[in-house]
């Protein structure tokens, strides 16, 4: 890890940290999709997006949080700028979101063509009213990374739980008592998730320049 190009190694330390986390989120969202496809169960559908989109970013979080006072000192102690540090998280948050939206996607294609069940109108119609689902993600790890520097980690887990699982269980409601097509409240819904993710970030950058670990 040079001075001048640090964020390898700073992906890569960050990779170390945070990888048991990770691994497991994954691999609890393989079991629940493929309980999804087996046992038909709607319910699970709901709780196969939510393990993809918001507990398997919220993982990295969390792994990044544990020690998370020797581990921001040792960072901030190394010859590169601090918004290197914060450059690197947000990456390896957005590479996690990918990560699920990968296995949401997958899993959405699977459930439409084996059980017809995702939405009637095929995967097309599937993967646009899954977009606020996308956004979900964009939106936890926007509230609890910004949130765990002001109201304490637990504190700010739990709202990045509850806000995009509200979201996510009142959007088509929603949509049909508007009586608009659902994509279009979930397009709305991904472009709002991706604004917080945004100011989050830009939020964080300001509070980095200062904050005492």
């Amino acid at each position: 890890m040079t001075k001048n190009n640090p964020m390898c190694g700073l992906l890569t330390l960050t990779y170390f940290k945070t990888r048991s986390k990770i691994l497991g989120g994954i691999i609890y969202s393989l079991v629940l999709g493929a309980a999804f496809l087996l046992s038909d169960i709607e319910m699970l559908k709901g709780m196969f997006v939510m393990s993809c989109m918001i507990y398997l970013p919220l993982q990295a979080l969390v792994g990044m949080s544990e020690n998370e006072g020797k581990w921001e000192r040792f960072q901030v102690s190394l010859p590169i700028k601090r918004g290197y540090l914060l450059k690197a998280q947000f990456a390896s948050l957005v590479f996690t979101v990918l990560i699920g939206a990968i296995i949401l996607t997958v899993g959405i294609g699977a459930s439409t063509v084996l059980h017809e069940m995702w939405f009637n109108d095929g995967f097309t119609s599937a993967l646009l009213s899954s977009l606020h689902s996308y956004g979900l993600a964009f939106m936890a790890i926007g509230l609890c990374y910004l949130l765990s520097f002001i109201v304490g980690n637990f504190a700010a887990w739990m709202i990045a739980m509850l806000v995009p699982t509200i979201v996510q269980f009142t959007l088509t409601p929603i949509a049909e008592w508007l009586d608009i097509p659902i994509y279009a409240l979930s397009a709305a819904a991904l472009v709002c998730s991706i604004l917080i993710f945004i100011a989050s970030y830009f939020a964080m950058k300001k509070l980095f320049k200062t904050y005492d670990f």
